[in-house]
């Protein structure tokens, strides 16, 4: 790269400066020296040394009588956004240094700071010959009134310090907002590590660190943000809108992703993890089906009458989180949220690789269930949805990729809408467990360390609803002797199911019930 590199990077500081001499002089001059932060002058010097690939760069008078030298060395930034985190790292270091050596009782005659990869300062007193060559030269003037009132205070303020201006504000916030976004991915990734298994995937988030890295980053970004904040759109917005900004926000940000983790996985990571906390900030709530109506539910079915007007939440968001034997299969289903909105349930589900490492995480897919026509039945809004959707993720072989996630999709649908109208019917078994809110924090008398310990397994519970009853009576129905005889129905065990039933007057109404497991011709068993 050549001197126009360095002009590039000093109009991205934002510094005033004269005509640059081009071609062999290679200098910069700052003709107000007193007007500008040390840490912005130290800002362009960074700028210029990776703009500059590594080469040297001087700055002769960075405060009034010290020249530093600067190279990045071999520490090459993925854009420009982790550019001005290590600008702001390295100043942070160089600044602390730096005051110590300029307050000093006895100044010593040079200051020579090394990092990882090459990079280098060198700040010495006056202009002495050095000998490694800078490739730009930047030089500072201050007037003599304003030199000789530093030289009287340099011990008191070292370095000049200026309220910031515009443009080190802007990367300032750039700076800040990146780094809560990458720790916010960092804690999501995290929160699906296997140290993490046997908790339930919004468990994880919270125990991780997610929720509260998520928080951080929505107070930041809707501090100055225009209307509508990302609060609201993750409090209000449906699936898809919020999806999409968090999409746009990742490649804004983050264009070419971080290192060792490519853009488009961490736009997956992102909008997965994005729903957790339009979860948390819609007051969610978990649903968790008792083993006995896991049996019962996979054992049950849907009549063809049943329409969609009988499928409803109980609340404008809610986790099913299937019985423990359920997620513990590859494939299967470990967690699906639903979000209620006008058109419909859009249904975001999590399953399970059967090999829980950080290379094997959870597969997150999306389905939206329309609800326009309360008459159509679950069958026909079924069809419609898997007609509608994308479910190969880009797969190459898409025919045979479709129709493994459809089968996938239709059992997890079928699984949660039973237990949706389950919910409905009269004498549904609904008990609220409040293990997370009613658990005690008092340790009084505890020591530190048993105290948080105490604190982190808490952390671990959570507030739930259990659906279905605890027991059910099955034993009967695999002892029960099956009989055909005189051509008459044998004794049998009728499987459970949902109908819809009329009704009143001329069976103008109806209501959806629901039959269990029966047996059929009792009367029968023992002969």
């Amino acid at each position: 790269m050549d001197s126009t590199a360095a002009m590039h990077a000093l109009s991205a500081t934002g510094l005033p400066a004269s005509q640059p001499m081009l071609g062999d002089g290679r200098r910069i001059d700052i003709a107000d020296g007193h007007s500008q932060s040390t840490a912005d002058l130290a800002c362009l010097i960074l700028e210029v040394a990776f703009a500059l690939g590594g080469r040297w760069v001087r700055c002769i008078d960075i405060v009034p009588g010290v020249t530093m030298l600067a190279s990045i060395g071999e520490l090459k930034p993925l854009d420009r956004g982790e550019k001005l985190e290590f600008i702001d790292d390295l100043w942070t270091l160089l600044r602390d240094q730096l005051n110590a050596w300029l307050s000093a009782r006895t100044v010593s005659p040079s200051l020579v700071l090394t990092h990882p990869k090459g990079v280098c300062f060198e700040c010495f007193w006056g202009d002495r010959t050095s000998p490694k060559t800078a490739f730009v030269t930047i030089h500072v003037h201050y007037d003599g009134a304003y030199v000789a009132a530093y030289n009287r205070s340099r011990r008191r303020r070292p370095i000049l310090e200026l309220p910031p201006g515009p443009a080190c504000l802007a990367r300032q916030r750039l700076v800040v907002r990146r780094r809560l976004l990458v720790a916010t991915l960092d804690a999501s990734r995290r929160a699906l590590h296997p140290q993490y298994d046997g908790l339930p995937i919004p468990v994880r988030h919270r125990v991780s660190g997610t929720l509260s890295a998520w928080q951080a980053l929505r107070d930041e970004l809707d501090r100055e943000a225009s209307s509508p904040t990302l609060t609201q759109i993750l409090t209000s917005a449906t699936v898809v809108p919020i999806m999409n900004c968090v999409d746009a926000l990742i490649r804004a940000m983050l264009p070419l992703g971080v290192r060792g983790v490519p853009l488009e996985q961490l736009v997956m990571d992102a909008t997965a993890s994005a729903l957790w906390q339009a979860f948390e900030l819609r007051k969610g709530i978990f649903y968790e089906p008792s083993a006995a109506l896991h049996r019962l539910l996979d054992s049950a079915h849907i009549a063809d009458n049943v329409p969609m007007g009988m499928v409803s939440l109980p609340a404008d968001a809610l986790c099913v989180i299937p019985e423990p034997s359920m997620r513990a299969r590859p494939g299967s289903l470990e967690a699906v949220v639903l979000f209620r909105h006008e058109q419909g349930i859009c249904f975001a589900a999590w399953f399970g690789q059967g090999d829980r490492s950080v290379q094997s995480l959870p597969e997150f897919q999306l389905l939206q269930l329309g609800v326009e026509d309360p008459d159509q039945t679950i069958r026909e809004a079924l069809d419609r949805a898997f007609a509608n959707a994308d479910l190969t993720q880009g797969q190459a072989e898409v025919p045979a990729a479709n129709r493994q996630a459809r089968e996938i999709w239709r059992d997890t649908l079928d699984y949660v809408l039973k237990m949706l109208l389950y919910l409905k019917v009269r004498d549904a078994h609904v008990v609220p467990h409040r293990a997370y809110s009613d658990a005690t924090r008092d340790f009084s008398g505890l020591g530190k360390r048993k105290r948080a310990e105490r604190l982190e397994a808490i952390e671990q519970l959570y507030d739930r609803f259990i659906v279905g009853p605890a027991l059910l009576d099955e034993e009967l129905a695999r002892e029960m002797p099956c009989r055909d005889t005189h051509g008459e129905m044998s004794t049998h065990w009728r499987s459970p199911y949902f109908k819809l039933q009329h009704y009143g007057p001329r069976a103008s109404l109806r209501k959806l019930m629901f039959f269990g497991p029966a047996i059929v011709r009792a009367d029968r068993l023992g002969e």
